[in-house]
């Protein structure tokens, strides 16, 4: 049974992923380690009192290995998995999230340093601009031996990452990345591509009458 006791020095710890907009720097997400071990990732920004019921995404690891989503007071996507303890081992994706140029801004929430122990910074000015083809932030846990590694099949490169809880296993990742653009065809291209086809049809099928006389 994981104690459930609180020692002298135990305590939550706060980790904040946040865009660095000219002078400003704005909170995207927080992470918090509670000192049972739990980890609660929350979406910064979308807890506007004017949001009925509220927004209030967030996502739980649970002692118990449970990892669910949360939003507008409804759960979904629970999975089972590995207790966030000291018998974990691997890697496990918490979240995977989208952001791009200006989110930072248009959620405006100005991180506040007395209230995290690590923060992970990047600046706004490389971060894509479409949500068509945004960047993208992973937050993970692992063993001790285990770092986050890109997926080279799907074209993703990493920009930045940093450990962020290595007191205990599991640790604590952020890792900001993109994926190579998925390109769009045109209208005229896919006009040019499908008279191509047309035309190799009918040079395929003349060849083949030409082998194959009546």
């Amino acid at each position: 049974m994981p104690n459930s006791t609180r020692g002298p020095g135990d305590r939550d710890r706060n980790f904040a992923v946040a865009v660095r907009d000219g002078v400003d720097l704005y909170l995207v997400l927080h992470i918090r380690r509670s000192w049972k071990g739990e980890f609660v990732l929350m979406w910064r920004g979308r807890e506007r009192p004017w949001d009925a019921p509220l927004w209030d995404p967030h996502a739980t690891f649970h002692r118990d290995g449970e990892l669910h989503h949360k939003s507008f007071g409804c759960e979904y996507g629970e999975q089972r998995l590995q207790k966030p303890d000291a018998s974990f081992t691997g890697i496990q994706q918490f979240t995977q999230t989208p952001v791009v140029a200006g989110d930072g801004r248009a959620l405006n929430v100005h991180w506040e340093p007395a209230k995290f122990d690590r923060i992970f910074e990047f600046p706004d000015q490389p971060l894509h601009t479409s949500l068509g083809n945004p960047s993208w932030i992973s937050i993970d846990v692992t063993d001790a031996g285990t770092t986050p590694q890109p997926i080279p099949e799907l074209g993703q490169r990493t920009i930045k990452q940093e450990i962020l809880y290595e007191e205990s296993v599991p640790y604590l990742w952020a890792t900001l990345f993109e994926l190579a653009p998925v390109k769009v065809e045109t209208g005229a291209e896919a006009e040019t591509r499908r008279a191509q086809e047309m035309e190799l049809a009918r040079l395929g099928s003349r060849h083949q009458k030409r082998e194959n006389p009546r």
